[in-house]
């Protein structure tokens, strides 16, 4: 009998998309200008069991989508939400 490696890999598909627009959602709640680390983001309770893999790849999509920039504070990697206006504005050019 062969193991499912992907429930051990976490959501798919549809699951990944649903975290994705939970977090994205979160984060525009707060301030336009927050830098949100890595911690930030798995402290918003979001994502199952602190996957930090899973977190990279929700927002590896996010920042596909121009819905998240990559920032950084000194040497540490960070994200800042875009509004969807200015996600479309991006998208377009």
């Amino acid at each position: 009998m062969a193991s499912s490696s992907a429930s051990a890999a976490g959501p798919q598909g549809n699951g990944v998309l649903e975290l994705k627009t939970k977090l994205y959602d979160r984060c525009a709640t707060e301030d336009h200008d927050t830098v949100f680390r890595q911690d930030d983001l798995l402290a918003m309770g979001i994502i199952p069991n602190d996957d930090v893999r899973l977190l990279l790849q929700i927002t590896q999509r996010l920042c596909d989508e121009k819905l998240f920039k990559i920032v950084r504070e000194g040497t540490v990697v960070c994200w800042m939400y875009r509004t969807l206006a200015e996600a479309a504005k991006l998208v377009s050019t």
